[in-house]
């Protein structure tokens, strides 16, 4: 019995054409620019410090030029710890207790996207996954250059307020050194940081298995699908008490409190504010 599949390169469908001085250029002329992020410790905001985050990011969002897209990446991968003995008795003890033991690391990058109308709201098959169906002028260096500029505007505004810390990542850190896997290789093989690259399957078109790991995708276009109220934090019931309470951000039962490796995106894409109220006002005389 002969079973027939397709084999393709997966040069021929990454999405990447070229990464320089840290800003990623696509093969649809999209430029990316991104940063890794360094939150505050779990558990340790109030409601108030939240709120504090999301005003700063809605004034760093203001900033940006239609058209841009703005991603989060967490991710959400397993680790072992691994002691370090220095001699002193108590901390040797310490250190061989937790030797070994599994835990959750985290790691989030955030990217700005200049994209076009066309880009940004071409039909979901039209991924790299499934090829690249079309390609756009690359931009303008003066472009490219104005487009850095607003991104360097956004990094300060969203780090102004003291709670968060970003480092702009560089072409080491996407595409690695040394041996070294970066963060698109990393990416595409599921965090590995290996440098070595392995076949990506599709199996049944529904997941796509790579190594010994299988991937499931999920997408949540709604925030009702989010447990609990719409409130920007959650009340962590089992550690807080009477007198006070812990919270984490609102999206925690996808992201810390998911006990599994994972990777969750979150997208803001701002349109043209003129055109969007065209549009909607077209729809209503329409309705």
């Amino acid at each position: 019995m002969e079973t027939a599949f397709r084999k393709m390169d997966l040069d021929s469908v990454f999405p990447v054409q070229a990464v320089r001085d840290g800003v990623i250029v696509s093969k649809r002329g999209d430029v990316t620019i991104g940063w890794e992020v360094f939150l505050p410790v779990a558990f340790s905001l109030t409601e108030e410090a939240y709120d504090d985050i999301l005003q700063s990011l809605h004034a760093a969002v203001r900033i940006l030029p239609p058209w841009t897209m703005v991603h989060r990446q967490d991710w959400f991968l397993y680790d072992r710890f691994v002691p370090s003995y220095d001699g002193r008795f108590l901390h040797d003890a310490y250190e061989s207790h937790f030797a070994g033991r599994r835990y959750l690391t985290h790691r989030q990058f955030l990217y700005l996207t200049m994209t076009s109308k066309a880009g940004s709201l071409r039909p979901n098959g039209q991924t790299a996954a499934f090829g690249i169906r079309f390609s756009a002028p690359i931009p303008s260096a003066d472009d490219v250059a104005q487009f850095v500029t607003k991104a360097g505007e956004f990094a300060t505004v969203l780090s102004g307020g003291g709670r968060l810390a970003l480092r702009r990542l560089t072409d080491a850190d996407l595409l690695g050194e040394d041996g070294r896997a970066g963060i698109l290789q990393r990416y595409t093989m599921l965090g590995s940081p290996s440098p070595l690259m392995t076949d990506i399957a599709a199996e049944g078109g529904e997941r796509l298995r790579i190594r010994d790991q299988v991937l499931v995708g999920f997408k949540l276009s709604d925030s009702e699908g989010l447990p609990g109220e719409l409130e920007n934090v959650s009340r962590v019931d089992e550690l807080s008490g009477p007198s006070g309470g812990l919270y984490l951000s609102k999206a925690s039962a996808v992201g810390l409190r998911l006990d599994c490796e994972h990777v969750v995106n979150q997208y803001i894409l701002l349109p043209a504010q003129g055109q969007f109220l065209t549009d909607l006002d077209r729809k209503r005389r329409k309705m």
